[in-house]
C-alpha cells in the first residue's frame, strides 16, 4: 500500500510507532503495509485516524487498482421488464 507507507514516512513514523498506535505487532503491520495481510475496515479506519484522514483517503485508489474492485466493477446487476441480468 503505497500510499500509506508515503504518510508514515512523511509523518516520520516508524512501522513500530505504527504498530504500537494500533496495537499490533510490527510484522504485522509491514505486512498490512505491503500487502501480504488482508486490511479489514476496523484496521482501515484506525490507521486513516492516525493521519486525520477518512479510509478512503488513504485506501481507494489501492482498492480500485484490485482484483476485488474489478469484480465488483464488473459484476453489475441489470434489471429490465422483470429480469435480472448479472455480467461477468
Amino acid at each position: 500500500m503505497e500510499k500509506l507507507r508515503e504518510y508514515r514516512l512523511k509523518n516520520n513514523f516508524t512501522n513500530q510507532f505504527m504498530a504500537d498506535m494500533l496495537g499490533i505487532s510490527k510484522p504485522y503491520y509491514w505486512q498490512i503495509e505491503h500487502d501480504q495481510k488482508r486490511l479489514s475496515y476496523n484496521m482501515a479506519i484506525k490507521i486513516a485516524e492516525i493521519f486525520h484522514l477518512k479510509p478512503d483517503d488513504l485506501f481507494y485508489d489501492e482498492f480500485k487498482k484490485s482484483k476485488w474492485f474489478l469484480f465488483l466493477f464488473t459484476s453489475i446487476f441489470l434489471i429490465d421488464n422483470n429480469s435480472i441480468f448479472l455480467l461477468l
